[in-house]
């Protein structure tokens, strides 16, 4: 029996087409369990997974338990912010509003908020600001974070939300103004004490070290609440747009690599693209979709493709 785990392609394909794909081109039994790690398509997994219904853009909720999940990535994330707009004016504060709002119209008893893919990097200050201070966030929260890394690094080389500036559109000069904004909101509200506060360009460091709300890594907790027949499963297949240094900080493929050698289970991440520089971790095989049809411009049609003679390839 496959474990069918990938996570999204961003920009191609979510999870749940990904693990369709895979699941179409196996000649094996399989389970499929699309993943996320917070970031974007975290909402839609979990409510893919129990039924919630869609109540709003990257937001579904369960009228009967009172649950609701929600992706910051849909408020703040890529594509939520005019093109014309300064990486550095982009504000986390639309998300508090949003916040406040759900509350106020769905009075959930429980919000699971998925912090990464965010666009802002502002420690979370807008949505601090922004959040109505008589609700009881820090029992309503539970964050669920895609990396684990601190909100300023503390020795040189180490990764942190500097890490993820460039792929948010930040220059090496904006970077030095994120770390004096840093520097005023440790100030106001405290020292980062988590582990998850350099997560969603510092969101982490707003939800658990400020807020003091439950925080989990994203794939973990999504693995663990997940019925899998270990004894039966036979070889793990996951995967991601891109594998690079940044994987190992808590992504999902991370998370299946490390329980798969746990249970002494072949992995295969499938990746739309292996950076040169990573490297695999637990001894997981990494696949390249890139090196097939590699002179086709890439398209959610291309990498369908492309992730579907991959799998063929396998020969499982």
């Amino acid at each position: 029996m496959i474990l069918i785990a990938p996570d999204k392609y961003r920009g191609t394909m979510s999870s749940i087409e990904a693990t369709r794909i895979i699941a179409d081109n196996i000649h094996s039994p399989s389970i499929s369990l699309p993943m996320a790690d917070g970031g974007e398509g975290t909402a839609h997994c979990i409510a893919n997974a129990v039924g919630w219904e869609y109540v709003a853009k990257g937001c579904y909720f369960n009228p009967i338990t009172r649950q609701m999940a929600l992706d910051s990535s849909s408020i703040i994330g890529y594509g939520c912010f005019p093109d014309s707009m300064s990486p550095l004016d982009r504000s986390s504060a639309a998300l508090g509003f949003s916040l406040n709002d759900i509350v106020s119209r769905f009075n959930p008893r429980e919000i699971y908020l998925g912090v990464g893919g965010t666009a802002t990097c502002d420690a979370g200050r807008g949505m601090l600001d922004a959040l109505n201070p008589n609700i009881p966030w820090n029992s309503l929260i539970i964050g669920l974070i895609d990396v684990q890394a601190p909100l300023l690094p503390t020795y040189a080389g180490q990764l942190s939300a500097l890490s993820f500036c460039p792929q948010k559109g930040f220059s090496v000069s904006d970077i030095e103004i994120i770390k004096e904004t840093f520097a005023r909101v440790i100030k106001r509200y405290g020292a980062p004490k988590s582990l998850f506060d350099g997560a969603g360009g510092g969101i982490g460091y707003a939800l658990a070290s400020v807020i003091g709300a439950r925080c989990f890594l994203g794939a973990q907790w999504m693995l663990d609440r997940a019925v899998i027949p270990w004894n039966d499963i036979t070889m793990i297949i996951t995967g991601e747009g891109c594998y690079d240094r940044l994987s190992a900080l808590g992504k999902a493929v991370y998370t299946l690599g490390r329980t798969a050698a746990s249970h002494n289970i072949p992995c295969v991440c499938i990746a739309g693209k292996v950076d040169k520089y990573a490297t695999s971790e637990f001894g997981m095989r990494l696949v390249d979709t890139s090196l097939y049809m590699p002179d086709c411009p890439l398209s959610p049609a291309v990498a369908r493709q492309r992730l579907a003679l991959a799998t063929r390839g396998l020969a499982v």
